[in-house]
């Protein structure tokens, strides 16, 4: 708003700003992701810099001294949507805006993992695949994918369990219920899967390694992109 109407106007000639923010829902979305963060490094185990210790130092910075380094303790983000409109209810973008002004919530990007999974089988069924269909549940060449280097066999894209074990041919409802690496990436390889994977995401520049979960999102669009699915089968008049 400021960068529209300039510092004096929005300071000054009150404006009334209009959200979409719930003001309960952001209150517990703050406590929430706080609480979990600081439950996290109270472990014995945990061996890193924490909240605690650097909000001490930070306290201790004199006026017109150098601020002190950028923290590094644990971080982290929430956002929730409505489905029905895509509005914003509660956005979080860090622990404390104090000790950073980074916004995790919309500028970082993070690979999305196994969270692309649900979008590949979504994209499929779409194009005719039933949760009855069989899928290949086995090991992958890497020449096939290209994650990490351009040889080898990918071992490690099946179950995500310790003993990794391949299930060969299995339904599209088991390999989706149980996430199931080898036959998601095979899924997604298909290319008439893969256009539909990368329009049901709408960023057409992440077609080509979405599917592996190995492409940078933001966080924003992966619970919008869910929104706007619950929309699509709103529409079609499947929801309850």
């Amino acid at each position: 708003m400021i960068e529209a109407v300039g510092w004096d106007r929005a300071m000054n000639e009150g404006f009334r700003i209009h959200t979409t923010i719930d003001s309960d829902l952001q209150k517990a979305a703050e406590e929430s992701l706080r609480s979990r963060l600081d439950q996290v490094e109270k472990h014995p185990n945990y061996r890193h810099q924490t909240y605690a210790e650097y909000t001490a130092n930070f306290r201790k910075t004199r006026p017109g001294a150098s601020p002190p380094p950028a923290p590094d303790y644990l971080q982290g983000a929430v956002i929730v949507l409505d489905n029905a409109s895509g509005g914003i209810l509660a956005l979080v973008g860090g622990r404390d805006f104090e000790h950073n002004q980074y916004d995790r919530a919309l500028q970082a990007r993070r690979p999305a993992g196994t969270a692309m999974t649900p979008f590949v089988f979504a994209a499929a069924f779409d194009k005719g695949m039933f949760p009855g269909s069989v899928v290949e549940d086995s090991a992958l060449d890497n020449r096939a994918v290209m994650i990490g280097g351009t040889t080898g066999i990918l071992g490690e894209w099946g179950p995500e369990t310790a003993e990794n074990r391949y299930e060969g041919p299995i339904t599209a409802r088991e390999a989706l219920s149980k996430s199931k690496n080898g036959a998601t990436i095979r899924l997604g390889m298909n290319p008439r899967s893969r256009i539909r994977a990368s329009a049901t995401l709408r960023d057409s520049r992440a077609a080509g390694r979405s599917v592996h979960g190995d492409s940078r999102f933001g966080l924003l669009i992966m619970p919008a992109s869910v929104a706007h699915s619950t929309s699509d089968i709103s529409r079609a008049g499947l929801s309850k």
